[in-house]
């Protein structure tokens, strides 16, 4: 080989190699800024640093505001139970800690399953399971 060809085969690696370095660069910043950037259809940014975003689960369905129920139509309507091994694998979903044996609970239509000091506050403001949002079955001369 002669010395033009190592010189000419130098500067084409050479040039592949800081072509790679601002390739890699340029994969780097737009990882990050891709990474950190808030998606547009869950945030509105208005000028400020401030997210509009409301999230669904805080929104009242149809307009209409979550119905209520009072303690007497909690009893009536779901009678508390004694029980250890109710719904989904003996947890409480509201606190997230073990249904033992000989606590009060509440088991939902839906299957879900709560102590009662959890969801006895819920249902006071919300009339539907906190965890999949199916209301309460109620008697045709509640509603």
């Amino acid at each position: 080989m002669s010395s033009d060809t190592l010189i000419i085969i130098k500067a084409t690696l050479g040039a592949v190699s800081v072509c790679i370095f601002f390739l890699a660069t340029a994969l780097f910043f737009y990882y990050f800024r891709i990474r950190f950037t808030p998606l547009p259809h869950i945030y509105r940014w208005h000028g400020r640093r401030h997210p509009l975003w409301i999230p669904t689960f805080q929104r009242p369905v149809e307009g209409k505001p979550p119905r209520k129920m009072t303690l007497d139509e909690i009893e009536r309507t779901l009678p508390r139970s004694i029980d250890g091994g109710m719904g989904m694998g003996g947890k409480c979903l509201v606190c997230l800690d073990l249904i033992c044996d000989g606590q009060n609970v509440r088991g939902m239509a839906c299957g879900h399953c709560f102590h009662c000091s959890c969801i006895d506050p819920w249902l006071t403001t919300n009339a539907s399971c906190p965890t999949c949002r199916n209301e309460v079955f109620m008697d045709k001369t509640d509603k």
